[in-house]
């Protein structure tokens, strides 16, 4: 199947360009896909970005465990459980602290 990817910056002529993108899809018989990328803002002046080094530490120590469930569960179950089966179980165990 074909696929048209059409960036698009949310101005004014967006509504334009997706319609034409529509009718090209249309006539291709494609997929059409959007593209909208937004820019993170600036915490320090200039062109430079600040990472919260913890927020980075958290996630990396959140995707080990994610991971290392993916491991054992298969281990135990005999076949490769998948990413994302591991990261719902993961959602799932952690999302009644979220809501708190």
């Amino acid at each position: 199947m074909k696929t048209i990817l059409v960036p698009v910056d949310l101005s004014a002529a967006t509504a334009r360009v997706c319609a034409a993108a529509c009718t090209l899809a249309r006539l291709l018989q494609a997929r059409l896909v959007l593209l909208h990328v937004v820019q993170p803002q600036p915490l320090l002046p200039g062109d430079l970005y600040a990472f919260d080094a913890g927020a980075v530490a958290d996630a990396m120590a959140e995707r080990e465990e994610i991971l290392k469930h993916k491991w054992l569960e298969s281990e135990r179950l005999g076949y490769d459980i998948g990413f994302e089966r591991a990261l719902l179980d993961w959602i799932r165990k952690h999302r009644e602290s979220w809501r708190a």
